[in-house]
């Protein structure tokens, strides 16, 4: 699951899929079978696999309160967490930050554990 702000959704990123494309690309070339998930759909036509869980302006305290459900809902083997920029931009502290990451992280390691996953 592609989980994040704008840099995950690909805003600015010619051709609109920031790293996800990009990645999707490596890993199938190399063999393996990715299935992005999220509730959103954005990138070219051409590129197989548009979802994600991503959007403009998105905060890590906004991830924080949406983790559990959304974990719960697609229960993601992997989480691709790019989260940060715009707590740092609107001046939230590094250590709230980490904090709020430290949640995200928890949530996860916590669904995986109920699942009986291994979480690294």
């Amino acid at each position: 699951m592609p989980l994040g702000d704008s840099i995950t959704l690909g805003f600015d990123s010619p051709p609109e899929w920031g790293y996800r494309g990009p990645l999707w690309s490596l890993l199938t070339n190399g063999g393996a079978r990715i299935d992005y998930l999220g509730q959103y759909q954005d990138g070219p036509s051409s590129f197989p696999d548009p979802d994600h869980q991503s959007s403009l302006g998105q905060s890590a305290d906004g991830v924080v309160s949406l983790a559990p459900d959304l974990m719960a809902q697609y229960r993601p083997d992997i989480v691709l967490l790019m989260i940060g920029s715009n707590d740092i931009e609107r001046g939230d502290e590094p250590s709230v930050l980490g904090g709020e990451i430290g949640q995200i992280l928890v949530e996860r390691g916590a669904f995986a554990r109920r699942h009986g996953e291994q979480f690294v």
